[in-house]
């Protein structure tokens, strides 16, 4: 707060602070740029003035966006072949060429496997488990 601000910065309680992170949960996920994450910008902005605060800025961060629109995971082993496995992309990664990449499939069940394998996973295709943590806001 600078010191030329007339107003008292209302310091919200626990309970608020919580409706306001459910608030920012509902906008989606918050990757940086995306529209999510620019709603959420926007409502930070918003109840950081209605606090009191009034020298609050967003300052502009060059970032390049994308969003997957279709994405599939196909492995080739003959004589099997699985057309599309269940799968998610990773947002911001490289691009995969549009031949499509060959090497030996790792697949990594959880974290204790991938510490484990982490120096050796060049040229291979890692296929990995991700599992986001189960936060306990209390």
């Amino acid at each position: 707060m600078s010191k030329n601000e007339n107003t008292k910065f209302h310091s919200p309680d626990s309970a608020e602070m919580l409706v306001w992170i459910e608030h920012m949960y509902s906008l989606g996920p918050r990757r940086p740029g995306t529209k999510p994450d620019l709603a959420c910008e926007d409502y930070l902005e918003g109840m950081l003035r209605e606090a009191g605060l009034s020298d609050v800025r967003k300052e502009p961060i060059p970032i390049r966006v994308w969003e997957a629109d279709s994405y599939c995971l196909s492995i080739s082993c003959p004589p099997a072949a699985f057309d599309e496995v269940p799968a998610f992309c990773i947002p911001y990664t490289a691009f995969t060429p549009p031949e499509g990449v060959q090497g030996r499939l790792v697949y990594v069940p959880d974290n204790s496997l991938a510490n484990s394998l982490s120096g050796s996973w060049k040229g291979k295709i890692v296929v990995a488990d991700i599992e986001f943590p189960k936060l306990d806001p209390n």
